[in-house]
This record gives structure tokens, sequence and C-alpha cells, in this order.
């Protein structure tokens, strides 16, 4: 305990779906992979977040980390510009990630957090409900847990422009079942071209170099978590106006 010190922050676990088989399958394209995905979040940490009337980057808010195709993200604080950030990176990493054809899956938590980062040790609780929710699911996207949502209620973001970060939704589970769940609304930041209605089809297309299938040989089971995506995004995608 003597090398890790706790702090009050939000905590997000992603990573990608069916990494195992894309390494068989091609272990250069799951390289590839990694590469694309790195240089996403490295984009977006050193972008531009305007809260108030002034301009922060958000890398002063958090502090992302790679482990093979798992990434951890964790705020400085727990403040609402500390929220603020974890949820614009996270939505904006899922919808990089998921165009240039790496898909992903996670959670997003919030409590104490026990960090070194010069041995990169870290554990808590958030970090394990973050890894929990986000790994139940099937589909890609990002599950939110309830302490988070009632932090943004409370925390005065609920503003014109941020009041569709958080939405609740019917999240199907692995073992066939569903709960209603609240979950980031990644497709504002979505850039397709094309409106819904989409399908199953249409989100694993990208992907097919990845894993080597085409769509009609994938088992039930895979299918049905991009079917599931698509659900959602033919729910929440915004309308042309």
């Amino acid at each position: 305990m003597k090398l890790l010190k706790p702090q009050r922050c939000f905590v997000a676990h992603f990573d990608m779906l069916g990494f195992k088989s894309a390494v068989c399958n091609n272990t250069i394209e799951a390289c590839n992979a990694l590469e694309a995905l790195r240089v996403k979040m490295q984009g977006i940490t050193d972008s531009y977040l305007e809260i108030v009337t002034e301009e922060r980057t958000i890398s002063g808010y958090i502090s992302p980390h790679m482990f093979s195709d798992s990434v951890l993200i964790y705020t400085r604080g727990d403040t609402p510009d500390d929220l603020l950030s974890i949820l614009i990176l996270s939505a904006k990493l899922f919808c990089d990630s998921l165009l240039c054809g790496v898909p992903l899956r996670g959670g997003i938590s919030s409590g104490d957090f026990y960090v070194n980062e010069e041995y990169q040790l870290f554990c808590g609780v958030p970090f394990v409900k973050a890894y929990v929710i986000g790994e139940e699911v099937q589909w890609l996207g990002v599950v939110i847990d309830d302490v988070v949502k009632t932090r943004f209620d409370e925390q005065t973001l609920l503003s014109k422009d941020n009041a569709d970060k958080i939405v609740k939704w019917d999240v199907p589970l692995k073992n066939n079942g569903g709960k209603s769940a609240w979950v980031l609304n990644w497709c504002m930041f979505m850039g397709y071209k094309k409106q819904p209605p989409f399908k199953g089809i249409d989100l694993y297309s990208v992907f097919e170099r990845i894993y080597g299938y085409s769509y009609d040989h994938l088992s039930p089971d895979v299918k049905s978590k991009y079917k599931n995506t698509a659900d959602f995004l033919n729910q929440f995608y915004p309308k042309q106006q």
C-alpha cells in the first residue's frame, strides 16, 4: 500500500472485441489495430475541450494507459470538468475506433482509485466495476455505472449540450437476458455519411479484414453483438436537420 496512493476519480475501461480471434487470424492486422487505437486516443487527448469560457486540453484532466488491447482511462480528480472530459474522450475514442476498424466495449465507474504511475500499478473498486459492466454486455458500447450518472446529475452538467451524453437503454447481456442501464450516447460523435436504418452487417463490414470472416460466416452469438449495436445506433443516431 505504500506504493499506491488513493485518489477519488472517474475510471473507464475498454477492450477490443474478439482480439484473440483477430491475432490468430492475422497478427499484422491485429497489431495495426492496436496502433490505430493508440493514435486515435492520443489525438483525442491532445484536442481541445471548451469548458466554461476557457479552452483547456482534455489531457489536463485524464490519464490514459494501454495494455495490449485494453485501455484504462482515469481522471485526475472528480470535478464536473473531469467527468465531462472522460465522457467526451470515451465517446470520441469509441466512435473513432469503430470507424477505423477497431471494435470496443467498456464501462465507466467512479470512486477511490489507487495509482502508482511510475510502476504502472492500478487498483480499485471503480476499475473492477468498469470492467464488469463493460464485459457482461452483448454489444459494442459503453455502460455507465449508476454512481457516475448520479454525479452527472448533481454536477450541473445537464445543459442543453450535455443532457443527451448519457441515455437509458435496454442493454442486451451475454446470457440472452437484458437490463435497463445508463449508457454513453456515443452516437453523437459518429461520422457516418449514410442515415439509419443500419444493420449488423453494415457495422461489421469494416472489421472483416481483421477477423477474416464474412458476416454470413459469423456465429449467431457474434452476429447478435453487431445487430444489437445497430439497434442502438438506429435509436440514438442524430437525425439530419
